[in-house]
């Protein structure tokens, strides 16, 4: 073999192995071609679409739209803004068809490479947005709950505890001793007795690795 094949061989890897590793580099992703024809796919991409990468690659990106001509759209976005857009809204479907809500930005690789031809779509899954900030949103008001219940079911005895420490202070007889302290006792393991419980709460939703210890 010459060394002119040797050369074009040599690019020609250099380049395809730069094209799988693109994923890897702008994660959430899509790479296509000038034909739009998809070329790679990121992993988390594959994962909220349900297909595997050989199922996607040289697929025209229209695929994924069902009746919309989103390369058109994004063709034309390329052009009207220099090479890139940012966050046009689509509605792609998985394999089991289900409709996913898509913020899709792109722009063309030879901007910012010396690779040309390729386009990298960065792809936002809405509804997986929308469904992480309703989550946090409860775990948000379950933290408020919990700490409401928690100052609520801590003031009472320690409350207690300290009135009764204020007493002490100011007897003067050691019959008032014998009484308040059995009370301080008492109000002590109440205290004792919430937080263990409050604990108990806090890790409901953890993964038990043993038995829960008991505050001393």
């Amino acid at each position: 073999m010459n060394s002119a094949v040797d050369n074009l061989t040599t690019g020609l890897i250099s380049e395809e192995s730069i094209k799988q590793k693109l994923p890897s580099i702008f994660v959430d992703s899509l790479i296509v071609d000038q034909k739009f024809n998809i070329v790679v796919v990121s992993q988390n991409v594959l994962q909220f679409l349900e297909f595997t990468a050989d199922e996607l690659r040289y697929k025209s990106l229209n695929y994924l739209a069902g009746l919309e001509d989103i390369a058109q759209t994004i063709s034309t976005e390329l052009r009207q803004h220099q090479g890139y857009f940012e966050e046009r809204k689509f509605l792609l479907y998985s394999k089991s068809t289900a409709p996913l809500r898509i913020a899709i930005s792109g722009f063309y690789l030879g901007l910012i490479s010396d690779i040309n031809g390729y386009i990298v779509l960065k792809v936002r899954n809405l509804d997986e947005v929308e469904l992480i900030n309703n989550q946090l949103q409860q775990k948000m008001a379950e933290l408020d709950q919990f700490i409401y219940r928690a100052s609520h079911d801590l003031r009472g005895p320690l409350a207690t505890i300290k009135g009764l420490i204020n007493l002490l202070k100011i007897s003067r007889n050691e019959g008032d001793l014998e009484r308040i302290l059995p009370l301080l006792d008492m109000h002590a393991n109440k205290l004792d007795d919430r937080l263990f419980q409050l604990m108990g709460l806090a890790q409901a939703h953890e993964v038990q690795s043993g038995g829960t210890e008991r505050l001393s």
